[in-house]
């Protein structure tokens, strides 16, 4: 969900300047992404980059802001990079992670802290190095009396020096 920011131009994906955002903009994004979970009526949903107390996303739990504005009733987090300060223009506290939104009952929820592996794969004419950072989360629900695991890990995709991806992600 990119922290609930959309398409806003954050620093930290090298197309903008902003760092931190208000309690505004940020509902204003999750408000896009609540509507658009109605629309897709969804029965489970795997997410990545969803905050839970960063300064960046102004301190906004968005499972729980998730959680109570849309259909869905049950959720996992797991965080992926947690850090009481970074001092880097001025982005404070991060708290950001995968979680994983229901409408059914999630038990045996697990996170495995695995180490990170990069590949290099071709994609649209450019080389990239797809960096698996972890934790994997995984969860069991019960989905009309069948039982159903499922993993989430995240992914980011880092372009090489002769990419252009950061110019056409903004």
């Amino acid at each position: 969900i990119r922290f609930g920011i959309g398409r806003a131009k954050w620093f930290g994906d090298s197309c903008g300047e902003l760092v931190l955002f208000d309690t505004d903009e940020i509902q204003d994004g999750l408000e896009l992404l609540a509507a658009k979970i109605t629309a897709m009526d969804a029965d489970i949903l795997l997410l990545q980059e969803v905050d839970t107390d960063s300064k960046r996303s102004a301190y906004i739990d968005q499972v729980q802001w998730l959680l109570d504005n849309t259909a869905m009733n049950y959720g996992v987090y797991a965080s992926m990079w947690e850090v009481q300060f970074v001092p880097s223009d001025g982005l404070g506290r991060v708290n950001t992670g995968n979680a994983i939104l229901s409408r059914w009952p999630l038990s045996e929820a697990e996170r495995i802290q695995l180490s990170a592996v990069i590949r290099m794969i071709l994609l649209e004419h450019f080389m990239f190095a797809v960096m698996c950072y972890e934790p994997r989360l995984t969860i069991r629900v019960v989905f009309f009396g069948q039982s159903i695991s499922m993993p989430l890990r995240f992914l980011m995709m880092i372009p090489n020096k002769n990419s252009t991806w950061n110019s056409r992600m903004c």
